[in-house]
C-alpha cells in the first residue's frame, strides 16, 4: 500500500463536501505507530468542513445569477450555522466534563494528572475560541461587513496556509499536505 511505501504508519482521512457532494478528502499520516485520537479525527473533520464551506462559497460567488447565488450562499450560511452549533457544543461539553472531574471530591488526582487535564482544557478552549471567531466572521459577512468579490484562486496555496496554521495549532503533530 502506498501509505506504507512512503514510510507512514498511521493514516486518517475525512471527506470535504462542496455543494452537497464529496469534493475531496483531507488526510493526515504520521511516521510513528501511535494511532490518531478521537480529538485528532475531530480536528480533521472540523478542518474538512471549513474547507468545504470555503470552497462552496468560492464556487457560489463565481456562479451566474446574483439572486440565485445569494439564495445558495444563504443556504451555505445556514448549513454552517447548523454545523457550528454542533462544533461549539463538543468543546463546551468537554470543558464541562474536565471541570466536573476536577471538582469531584472522590477523585484523588495527582499533580501530573491535574496538569494534564488543565492542558487539555486549555487546548479545547483554544479550539472553542477559533470556532467562535469563525462564527463571528460569518455574522460579519452576513451583516455586510466583509466585502466578497468574485475572483479565481489557486487551491494549492490555500491548502498550504491551512496546513501551516494547523501545524502551529497542533503541537506535537507533524502535518504533511499531499495533493495531485
Amino acid at each position: 500500500n502506498s501509505v506504507r511505501r512512503e514510510g507512514l504508519d498511521a493514516f486518517v482521512g475525512t471527506p470535504f463536501w462542496v455543494k452537497g457532494e464529496i469534493h475531496g478528502v483531507l488526510h493526515v499520516a504520521r511516521h510513528d505507530h501511535r494511532p490518531f485520537s478521537a480529538r485528532d479525527r475531530e480536528l480533521l473533520s472540523s478542518v474538512a468542513a471549513q474547507v468545504g464551506i470555503m470552497l462552496t462559497n468560492r464556487i457560489l460567488i463565481g456562479e451566474a445569477g446574483q439572486a440565485e447565488t445569494h439564495r445558495q450562499l444563504n443556504q451555505v450560511k445556514s448549513d454552517f450555522a447548523r454545523r457550528a452549533s454542533h462544533e461549539l457544543r463538543t468543546p463546551a461539553t468537554a470543558i464541562k466534563g474536565y471541570i466536573e472531574t476536577l471538582l469531584r471530591p472522590d477523585m484523588a488526582l495527582d499533580r501530573r494528572k491535574q496538569k494534564q487535564i488543565l492542558k487539555d482544557m486549555d487546548d479545547v478552549s483554544d479550539h472553542l475560541n477559533r470556532l467562535i471567531y469563525d462564527v463571528l466572521n460569518v455574522a460579519h459577512l452576513e451583516a455586510g461587513g466583509l466585502n466578497v468579490k468574485k475572483e479565481r484562486f489557486a487551491l494549492r496555496p490555500l491548502l498550504q496556509r491551512i496546513t501551516r496554521r494547523l501545524g502551529r495549532q497542533s503541537s506535537g503533530h507533524r502535518l504533511t499536505l499531499k495533493y495531485d
